[in-house]
């Protein structure tokens, strides 16, 4: 059970001008109508969901959109559908963990997916969402428990791996004979029934998930998605050194940056890109698809960090958006108390967050109107139903659940 109360107010709300720091402004947040020819028009609204921090003691106020049911009401065939196949997979890339509890967790990758993407019909994409589930959740927690070095090796490797490149010439002889390459090594570790190390946890994970988006999807969108995947490997490192203090922000954007990389939803969404236009032989046309991907992930972060504020605080996780606020204010954020007496920077992070929705709505209005690529309008559609789903997620999922996070049962849920 979620520690995580909601109630959410069911007026609409039009919110009051403002100013905000770092990000660029939207005059005033809208009710936005879209119609073009042979549609009907498309009422997109705002509310506000509050989200209980129950070990905190406030509540906060989310804005969240309000979508008419011609979009949330589009649903595929259930994921669960293609359970064997994922769980086939996922035996491949965890096989440490118990088989009662994989296939639970196969399971509920694919309802998850499926939460986030109720209009995706195709088995290729619903088996690599749930994939990229499994190597976002696990490989990112495996690295936040690493030592700084071993947690800087393991980046290392992971490229390597999802590069498709020779581990040698990627990491040095001191691991690997000069005449041991990829295929070799990592054969040895994927089929080992219980690798070791959390190093190689991570490797067999990443090698699953490159055989597998080779094996399932055309070169285009395996490539597409690989090239996301070793972004967000990458976008550890400038996180993990900005946890440890080597690495100085000096805005809130700057934050946003090093986030947007690690936070591991853009693999999923450009999946959905290419389910809507490659399958069709097509490239987005419209810059408003890239914009849109990269507002999407914006937001869910605000919601993610909302979320997970109460594990953030508990663990002293310091890549969280308000203690980053703080941080940035000359304060720090260490216990319940510290949050009771940062009115100010949670109202800062609502006006945040209010951004985030006016520019998701501004940038898919712009696609819904001008796009004359009819899959682009369909891709908005289901990028922007995320923007609700998601937030649903953070507020079921373990990950967030700071009861789970301290009896260890939150990695990958």
């Amino acid at each position: 059970m979620s520690l995580h109360m909601r109630e959410q107010e069911e007026t609409e709300t039009v919110f009051d001008r403002f100013e905000p720091i770092d990000l660029p402004v939207n005059k005033s947040d809208q009710v936005v109508s879209c119609e073009y020819a042979g549609r009907s028009p498309r009422l997109v609204k705002t509310t506000i969901r509050k989200v209980n921090w129950r070990t905190l003691g406030r509540s906060f106020e989310l804005p969240i959109l309000v979508l008419p049911d011609v979009l949330l009401g589009k649903t595929a065939a259930p994921f669960t559908n293609y359970y064997a196949r994922h769980l086939a997979w996922k035996r491949q890339a965890l096989p440490w963990i118990s088989d009662e509890k994989i296939q639970r967790l196969a399971r509920d990758d694919l309802k998850v997916m499926q939460l986030g993407f109720p209009a995706l019909d195709d088995e290729a994409s619903a088996l690599g969402l749930a994939a990229c589930l499994t190597i976002v959740c696990y490989v990112d927690s495996i690295i936040e428990e690493m030592e700084p070095e071993l947690a800087e090796q393991c980046i290392e490797w992971c490229l390597a791996i999802l590069e498709g490149a020779d581990l040698d010439e990627q990491i040095g002889e001191q691991y690997l004979s000069t005449d041991q390459v990829q295929s070799t090594f990592l054969t040895n570790i994927f089929l080992a029934k219980n690798p070791g190390s959390p190093l190689e946890q991570a490797a067999t994970i990443c090698f699953a998930f490159y055989r597998h988006i080779i094996d399932i999807f055309r070169p285009i969108t395996a490539e597409a998605v690989l090239f996301d995947m070793r972004d967000m490997i990458a976008g550890q490192l400038p996180e993990l050194h900005f946890k440890q203090g080597k690495l100085k922000i000096n805005s809130y954007h700057d934050y946003l940056s090093i986030r947007n990389r690690s936070f591991g939803l853009l693999p999923l969404l450009t999946i959905a890109e290419h389910y809507h236009l490659a399958k069709d032989g097509l490239a987005a046309t419209s810059p408003d698809i890239a914009l849109l991907k990269t507002q999407i992930s914006i937001m869910c972060i605000g919601q993610n960090d909302v979320g997970g504020l109460e594990k953030d605080i508990e663990l002293s996780n310091t890549s969280n958006s308000i203690l980053v606020l703080a941080m940035l204010a000359g304060r720090k954020i260490e216990t319940s108390d510290g949050v009771l007496e940062s009115e100010d920077l949670l109202r800062l992070f609502e006006v945040k967050n209010r951004i985030f929705v006016n520019d998701v709505i501004e940038t898919w209005g712009r696609v819904q109107i001008s796009s004359k690529v009819e899959a682009e309008h369909r891709l908005s559609d289901m990028l922007i139903v995320l923007c609700i789903t998601h937030l649903e997620w953070v507020l079921t999922s373990s990950r967030y659940d700071i009861e789970s996070v301290l009896e260890g049962d939150c990695v990958g849920s």
